[in-house]
């Protein structure tokens, strides 16, 4: 699932936009638990370069709903799953900051008992999970977000 940081307007008009990775650690950060997959940030961005940048979390939740609700109310800086976060970039209810660097995309599974060849209907049931989820964002790519114009 890709992911993109965001903010409301609201906060970036008080707090002002980050210009870099670093700058991240002057922010209100609303995040997932330290253990929890996709918790540490790892920013990818221009020509392969890496960013780990550990700001300190305001709010810490296990629920992404939450977290985004939050970002949209002002609270923070939020990193959200662009499937989960496709109408409020649409709606301008949050923006993307650091546009030019991406989070590291989080893994999806699908778990099933191990056996040497799935059922038909297990194998139809993965696909028409993983067509699903590849059409929740509808026609907003990450491509267009990160670009700026979603």
């Amino acid at each position: 699932m890709d992911m993109v940081l965001c903010a409301a307007p609201a906060y970036l008009a008080r707090r002002g936009m980050p210009a870099s990775p670093r700058d991240l650690l002057q922010h209100d950060w609303l995040r997932l638990p330290p253990r929890q997959v996709g918790a540490q940030l790892e920013l990818h961005g221009p020509g392969g370069a890496v960013e780990r940048p550990r700001p300190p979390a305001r709010v810490t939740s296990n629920n992404q709903l939450a977290l985004q609700q939050m970002c949209e109310a002002g609270l923070g800086i939020a990193v959200l799953g662009l499937q989960d976060s496709d109408a409020a970039l649409r709606a301008g209810t949050v923006v993307a900051v650091l546009p030019q660097w991406r989070p590291a995309p989080l893994p999806m599974y699908a778990v099933t008992p191990r056996r040497d060849s799935q059922p038909a209907k297990v194998r139809h049931a993965i696909a028409a999970l993983q067509d699903y989820l590849a059409g929740l964002a509808g026609s907003l790519s990450l491509a267009s977000v990160l670009a700026g114009s979603a």
